[in-house]
């Protein structure tokens, strides 16, 4: 084993767990004196290791190999989402249960509650039907904000507007505009109750 840091050879593995992985950092005595409290002239084989404290910080350069940077990070997502949307031939060749023609989304990933496209919910009705009952408590897809939800939202929105604008009034002392709003508001509340 050669050392990670100078490239000696290491009589000391370290067992890091960084972001829920496991890494093995090897060094050499040397360098294991640096980054340890070690005193000088003392022998590594005859240090108990609950006695060795290492100061993260001085391992840190050590540690940047196991962190990704974020370039990485977001080239990983890409092929991951990548390789989600798009399948080799062979694989689509090798289905033999039936798919979705558009996104090639497998009914087994329907019957989990995956959908991949709107052409998903019309490939097979009654297994949609059970999936949207059992998973959303719906009779029919009704898209990704249905109607009454996507009103009720424009009047909780307009409600959190109206009670901003209140809150500044009451700060500026502007109270009659600060009673317009609070009817408002009440209209409002009173519309989202019926």
């Amino acid at each position: 084993m050669k050392c990670d840091k100078c490239g000696k050879e290491a009589s000391v593995s370290l067992k890091v767990i960084f972001n829920g992985n496991s890494h093995n950092i090897n060094l050499c005595s040397d360098c294991m004196k640096k980054y340890a409290d070690i005193p000088e002239g003392s022998d590594l084989g005859k240090i108990s290791s609950q006695n060795i404290s290492i100061n993260p910080k001085d391992l840190e350069g050590l540690l940047q190999k196991f962190i990704p940077s974020l370039e990485e990070v977001i080239d990983g997502f890409y092929e991951y989402k990548y390789n989600q949307a798009n399948k080799d031939l062979s694989y689509i060749l090798n289905v033999d249960e039936k798919s979705c023609p558009y996104c090639g989304n497998l009914r087994s990933n329907i019957r989990n509650g995956v959908f991949g496209c709107a052409y998903c919910y019309k490939l097979d009705k009654n297994l949609t039907d059970k999936v949207l009952k059992t998973y959303n408590n719906l009779s029919e897809y009704k898209g990704a904000y249905p109607r009454a939800e996507r009103e009720f939202k424009e009047v909780a929105d307009e409600i959190k507007n109206l009670s901003q604008r209140l809150n500044e009034s009451v700060e500026t002392e502007d109270y009659e505009l600060a009673a317009d709003l609070k009817e408002k508001i009440d209209k409002l509340n009173m519309q989202v109750k019926n």
